[in-house]
């Protein structure tokens, strides 16, 4: 087998049917093989049944989530990728930029580039994470796709990972020639801290623009308590059997009262020196919508920050800034990790790699 899905799930998530949020279009992808609504599923299910137990009784701190972050993934590529890892630097830190590209047809010139950060609550995840993934993306996009090994909090906290994408943005522009790009196609990309950093760094003023934004799920603001929306738990529809496998995965972006202690701690440790949580380089929900380039945004059905995702997506579409916003029904935050695991991850890099051709 492929992948652990057979090919015909892959092939419902193809389309989806478009409902107004906030006053936008979401374009809204089914379980593939399900049609009940308000339940998981079935690949996600079986995931949260085996670690209900384990996540509600780990301790939330730093090495336990460093450690309890990200999931085995597996290759789905059908040709050859090339890695190389290039050392680069911000203020006396050392950081390293990977690269996945397909080897043929050798030397192949003006590919498109994507510059990929990763999530992790910005003290969590690695390169690794999500390396299957994008060098599928590498495949499909038939482009060349950079992943930041960027420095992590509280060790390296904000705004040391913005500086670094800059740094990683401004090296790939200079050097596309020699690493086979076209300057004028790079995308940023990240998935849900690594998405922040990503719109965070995308409002500074010094900002070197691009062809685009490719996001998995991200916070758009860490500022909960003053979110121009509600957040309310009755906007996830779940079924009373299932109601026990999804709340505890809402705990992101709640801002119902209910906001328990790993946001805090979070923000906590990603703010070092005092910044406003409402700073639009953490919080760029707040930020002038015409800051960002056209945008694909990944949203997943029962993942906390849905809502301020989806808030976020219309937000720009009504600016004018194109933003294409895709849900996916029956999932938790982070599915990319299962990439070869859950068709979502599959169908959310093809999609992906379709944007990048669309104008």
């Amino acid at each position: 087998m492929r992948a652990f899905y057979e090919d015909g799930l892959l092939e419902k998530l193809r389309e989806g049917d478009a409902i107004s949020v906030f006053g936008s279009d979401v374009v809204v992808k089914p379980i593939p093989d399900l049609q009940d609504k308000g339940v998981l599923d079935p690949r996600e299910f079986e995931l949260a049944k085996k670690t209900l137990a384990a996540r509600t009784a780990l301790n939330p701190s730093i090495e336990n989530l460093r450690q309890e972050t990200g999931f085995p993934n597996i290759n789905l590529n059908t040709v050859e990728i090339i890695t190389k890892v290039t050392p680069l630097e911000w203020n006396g830190i050392g950081f390293s930029l990977w690269s996945y590209a397909p080897r043929k047809p050798f030397g192949k010139k003006d590919r498109k580039a994507v510059i990929y950060m990763h999530g992790g609550s910005y003290f969590a995840g690695s390169v690794y994470g999500e390396e299957n993934p994008l060098k599928y993306l590498a495949e499909k996009g038939d482009c060349v796709v950079f992943n930041v090994d960027y420095s992590l909090a509280p060790e390296f906290p904000f705004p040391i990972a913005l500086e670094q994408l800059g740094v990683a943005l401004k090296y790939v522009k200079e050097h596309a020639e020699e690493l086979g790009i076209d300057a004028g196609q790079i995308y940023l990309s990240g998935d849900s801290a690594g998405g922040n950093i990503v719109l965070g760094y995308c409002t500074q003023e010094d900002a070197i623009k691009v062809a685009g934004l490719i996001l998995f799920y991200p916070a758009t603001a860490l500022a909960f308590d003053v979110l121009p929306f509600e957040w309310k738990e009755s906007d996830y529809e779940m079924d009373p059997a299932y109601k026990p496998y999804i709340v505890p995965r809402l705990v992101l972006g709640r801002s119902d009262g209910n906001i328990g202690p790993l946001p805090r701690l979070i923000s906590s440790v990603y703010l070092r020196h005092g910044e406003p949580l409402t700073d639009v380089r953490v919080s760029p929900l707040f930020a002038d919508p015409k800051c960002f380039p056209r945008t694909l945004l990944f949203t997943s059905e029962y993942d906390g920050l849905r809502i301020q995702g989806e808030y976020f997506a219309a937000k720009l579409n009504k600016s004018g800034v194109d933003c294409r916003c895709i849900r996916y029904s029956g999932v938790h935050h982070a599915f990319l990790d299962k990439f070869g695991y859950f068709p979502q991850a599959e169908d959310a890099i093809l999609e992906s790699a379709r944007f990048m051709v669309e104008k």
